[in-house]
């Protein structure tokens, strides 16, 4: 396909693409067939998870063959002691990867796209804070180290409990603001 056919065809979607609801629903016919990369735009409002998760989405409805940048987002609750420079890392919450979204693909239904709950239990001291941590790997050799960059900055997670055993219930949840639903048990 010239330039130009594609050009014309993403144009016919435009009106529909400014509705953010719509985006990827309406990408995704306009490129089959024709994208060889899907590079992910991170939108850091605040949320906790970073990726859009809207890229099921897109990717359930493209080749299995394109390849998807950033290659990797693990996010992982981590602990930081005020003395440490390194977090520990008490769980790995999700690992968004391809075939990781094509699993999920896989055993959902209708784009209700399911996310496995954790249930954590770790005992912090009165130095310890808990984290997101989140880990991007663009592709093979670049990698995002922490506070390499804004998009991998330590979120501090509010807990009620400061100190002993604390047992959290964690769910990645796509609600008008997705990220990570915390329940303290």
């Amino acid at each position: 396909m010239k330039k130009t056919e594609l050009k014309e065809r993403l144009s016919q979607y435009s009106i529909d693409i400014l509705n953010p609801e719509n985006f990827h629903d309406k990408l995704a016919p306009a490129v089959m067939g024709y994208a060889d990369l899907l590079f992910e735009e991170f939108d850091l409002d605040g949320s906790v998870g970073r990726e859009h998760i809207q890229t099921l989405n897109l990717a359930s409805q493209l080749p299995k063959e394109v390849v998807f940048l950033p290659e990797e987002i693990k996010v992982s609750l981590c602990k930081l002691n005020r003395g440490s420079g390194e977090p520990e890392r008490i769980a790995e919450l999700i690992n968004f990867n391809k075939a990781s979204m094509y699993s999920i693909i896989g055993n959902s239904s209708m784009r209700n796209w399911n996310f496995n709950d954790q249930n954590i239990q770790t005992n912090v001291s009165e130095d310890d804070h808990l984290y997101f941590m989140t880990e991007i790997r663009i592709n093979d050799g670049n990698i995002l180290n922490l506070n390499d960059s804004s998009l991998n900055l330590l979120e501090k997670l509010k807990v009620n409990k400061k100190q002993g055993e604390i047992n959290l219930n964690i769910k990645y949840t796509l609600d008008k603001r997705p990220g990570f639903r915390v329940i303290e048990k």
